[in-house]
């Protein structure tokens, strides 16, 4: 015991202390304490467009990440459907998480991404590497589509149909940001989720006076949804991507009502 009393005195006297500094040694900007929420969105949104992910376009919110990094590991879809890939740098990011999680636990199921847009040629070229790889990673298929086009719509949606093949499901609908487009995805997709599964409906701020950026948006993809939720009683609107305050999407996360017993 005495021996090791020694050895923690001696210890003691070559610990580095540091000084204690006061705080206003490091000032914060003075923008911090001048600039709102609403400033905060609208710089965001003047740099979202610029953004990349693994040297794909790729226009999202760090906070809307946050949440489907929540909702991914919360949900746990096998199937993700995209509708409006663009360039395809979401695709690849939803690519990464499905992968990270498939690598975690061996004995999932395999997870599909499906994309659909109406130009399908610079997603392919940027995710071609990834395209007909199945068993390395989770499988991507892209599907040409127009949302305008019954013809078209029909064949997606039995090509989708059969892919899901009664896997979990989870849609995200970020195509034209119209009332058409959007109304039209609802209506054509959404039968095809079960209880419990979410319907995301991306950049529903273009109906938001305050957070309109330009006046060449455009409009409808939150008048479309809010329609669709008078029409459709099985899906209700969540808050679940309001937790961090900033978001593209407000009150564009819904979810297909759970079955409710004795009912």
């Amino acid at each position: 015991m005495l021996a090791w009393k020694l050895r923690s005195q001696k210890t003691t006297k070559s610990l580095y202390i540091p000084k204690l500094r006061k705080m206003n040694d490091h000032q914060l900007p003075t923008r911090w304490s001048r600039i709102s929420i609403l400033d905060l969105w609208h710089s965001q949104v003047a740099l979202h467009h610029n953004e990349k992910y693994k040297g794909i376009g790729f226009a999202k919110f760090p906070q809307d990440l946050w949440t489907y990094e929540k909702l991914l590991n919360l949900s746990d879809p096998e199937v993700v459907l995209e509708i409006g890939v663009n360039e395809g740098g979401f695709t690849r990011w939803l690519y990464d998480r499905l992968l990270a999680a498939q690598v975690v636990d061996i004995n999932r199921r395999p997870r599909t991404i499906i994309g659909l847009d109406i130009d399908i040629e610079k997603s392919t070229c940027n995710l071609s590497t990834l395209l007909g790889t199945p068993g390395v990673g989770p499988d991507i298929r892209l599907i040409q589509c127009d949302l305008l086009d019954q013809e078209s719509l029909e064949k997606a949606r039995d090509q989708i149909q059969s892919v899901v093949n009664s896997r979990s499901l989870m849609i995200i609908e970020d195509s034209g940001h119209t009332y058409e487009t959007t109304k039209s995805a609802l209506d054509c997709f959404s039968s095809l989720l079960r209880p419990g599964e979410w319907l995301i409906v991306e950049d529903t701020c273009v109906d938001i006076e305050s957070l309109r950026e330009s006046l060449d948006w455009p409009r409808g993809a939150l008048l479309a949804t809010d329609d669709f939720l008078q029409q459709d009683q099985t899906f209700e609107r969540t808050d679940f991507n309001h937790a961090y305050e900033i978001t593209c999407h407000p009150f564009g996360f819904l979810r297909k009502k759970l079955a409710r017993i004795g009912v």
